[in-house]
C-alpha cells in the first residue's frame, strides 16, 4: 500500500544538494539565539554560492539577521534534517505550541514569559529555549535576541541575572 508523505516528496523536489546545506548548517550553529557567520559559511562553500542564495530567496530554508551578517535556519528546515537534535527540536517545538494555545485564550493580550513556558514543559532549559528561538519566525529574518513572535503571543526572553544561562543573549 502506498503511503504518501509530503516531507519526503518535498526534499525530492528540492534535491540532494539543498538538504545537505540545511543540515550542514544545522550541525554548524551556535549560540542562543543559534546562528552562524555568514561570510565565513559562504566562504567556507564558495562553491555553493547560487544554492545559498535560492534557499535563502525562493525556498525559505534559511534566513539572514537585518543587517545579512549570520544566518539561522528556518523552522521549514528542520523536518527535512535526518537527525535526533533536529527530531527532539521539533517534539519540543510542538509542545511549545500546545502550552501557548493553553495559555493563549486567557493571555492573548500579554507576553508570556519563556520561564511560564519552562514550567510546563518537561525538557531542559536550554533545549527550550533553543526550541523557542527556532520557533520564532519575525518576518523573512533571523529571530532577534529580545523577543520572539509566536501563534500571536509574544514571548519575552527570561534570563535571571547571574544564571548561567545564555550570556550572550541575557
Amino acid at each position: 500500500m502506498f503511503q504518501y508523505n509530503p516531507l519526503k516528496e518535498y526534499a525530492k523536489l528540492l534535491g540532494k544538494d539543498k538538504i545537505s546545506q540545511p543540515q550542514s548548517i544545522f550541525e554548524n550553529l551556535q549560540g542562543q539565539p543559534p546562528q552562524l557567520a555568514k561570510k565565513r559559511y559562504r566562504a567556507n562553500h564558495s562553491s555553493a554560492f547560487d544554492l545559498l542564495d535560492s534557499m535563502e530567496h525562493m525556498d525559505n530554508l534559511i534566513k539572514s539577521d537585518d543587517r545579512g551578517e549570520v544566518y539561522c535556519l528556518s523552522p521549514y528546515a528542520l523536518p527535512l534534517i535526518p537527525s535526533s537534535p533536529a527530531e527532539k527540536l521539533l517534539k519540543i517545538m510542538k509542545e511549545i505550541y500546545g502550552v501557548l494555545q493553553e495559555i493563549y485564550n486567557n493571555q492573548f493580550n500579554q507576553p508570556v514569559s519563556n520561564t511560564e513556558i519552562m514550567e510546563r514543559i518537561s525538557h531542559s532549559k536550554n533545549d527550550v529555549l533553543e526550541a523557542l528561538s527556532r520557533t520564532a519566525e519575525r518576518e523573512r529574518s533571523c529571530p532577534n535576541k529580545n523577543k520572539q513572535i509566536i501563534l500571536g503571543a509574544q514571548i519575552e526572553r527570561v534570563c535571571p541575572k547571574n544564571s548561567g544561562a545564555f550570556p550572550d543573549s541575557c
